[in-house]
């Protein structure tokens, strides 16, 4: 599976879920973690899951999808929740393990429907599960995004939002967070560059001959938030709420876990300090780093490349403008900014 690397532990949990999944679905064996699917009748009808119009969020880690996750959360229509941490696994083996196995399991009766069914079920159950119903459910996993074409396959009315960020801002918000990515030396900008980059040469052309697909720059959402969520919920369906524009004062229903990184971060109003830290003399990015990254394909195709230094994004919606203006003054936000500063 491109860029996403298990460890001898993770694989062996996978054997583990697909014999359970096989108990479960297909020999019908109910154990007690599984519940009926709450808003429907019962979890056997797969076509009625399938046609669910579940939303997805994916990207690379640090491009904003937890904030994307929470602006929809505080959503009344909406329940998205934190990472489940399950779901990419079973992803991973139904893309990339069960597609090597299609033909032995076709010889022993076992179709491609009943495959299926048996993702479907699993990945609807968990979603269902993982917290209160709403008349829309969305989530967000790390690196799902790997497998958005098999999700808009398996959910013919779901829609996939992809966050996308400079890949140099990224790379310096990996490392001055110290974020952990599997068989990848993060303390490396050059690496953390590489793999942001072949990360989305793999996962884009999926996203770009879809319509149930929407690239999102982070960049684009921090600075005219209104102009942006309009336009994503008009695409999603979801009618408009200016609650989406206040999701820190209105945090009560949203569960945020702290071992989630960006939790710190997210409860504050949108912000613009962290756009451009990457570019200030303290960063993390060396400047042999920063000029060869206008090579970079995916730099080029997001618009990034060309950029001036310090970057110019976009012009700023007032009320975001106001907003800058109002954190500058707020102990507990120059506080993490403090924090990280000191841990970059």
């Amino acid at each position: 599976m491109p860029l996403v690397y298990l460890s001898r532990r993770r694989y062996q949990l996978i054997v583990i879920l697909v014999i359970c999944l096989i108990g479960i679905f297909y020999f019908n064996v109910t154990p007690c973690f599984l519940v009926p699917c709450k808003e429907f009748s019962s979890c056997d009808d797969t076509q009625t899951l399938s046609s669910e119009p579940l939303i997805f969020i994916g990207g690379y880690p640090r491009s904003g999808t937890t904030l994307m996750r929470v602006l929809l959360d505080v959503h009344p229509d909406v329940r998205c929740g934190p990472e489940t941490h399950i779901l990419p696994l079973i992803l991973y083996l139904y893309s990339f393990k069960i597609k090597t196995m299609y033909n032995r399991l076709r010889m022993a009766n076992i179709t491609d429907e009943l495959v299926d069914s048996i993702f479907i079920k699993a990945i609807s159950t968990l979603i269902h599960e993982a917290g209160p119903p709403a008349g829309r459910l969305c989530t967000k996993d790390p690196f799902i995004d790997l497998c958005l074409k098999q999700l808009l396959h398996l959910y013919p009315n779901a829609k996939f939002i992809l966050m996308v960020r400079d890949g140099r801002a990224v790379t310096q918000s990996v490392l001055s967070r110290n974020i952990r990515i599997s068989k990848l030396d993060v303390s490396s900008p050059e690496k953390v560059l590489e793999t942001w980059d072949k990360h989305y040469k793999h996962v884009l052309p999926h996203c770009l001959v879809s319509p149930r697909c929407r690239v999102v720059r982070y960049e684009d959402l921090v600075l005219r938030p209104k102009e942006n969520l309009q336009s994503i919920l008009q695409w999603l369906q979801i009618p408009w709420d200016d609650v989406v524009l206040q999701h820190d004062q209105n945090m009560e229903s949203v569960n945020l876990p702290r071992i989630e990184r960006s939790t710190s971060q997210v409860v504050f109003p949108i912000y613009t300090e962290a756009l451009t830290r990457w570019s200030q003399p303290d960063s993390k990015i060396p400047e042999s780093l920063i000029n060869k990254s206008q090579s970079f394909e995916m730099m080029r195709h997001f618009g990034y490349a060309n950029l001036s230094i310090p970057p110019v994004y976009g012009i700023p919606e007032p009320e975001v403008e106001e907003r800058a203006r109002l954190l500058a003054k707020n102990t507990e936000f120059k506080k993490l900014f403090s924090l990280m500063t000191e841990k970059s």
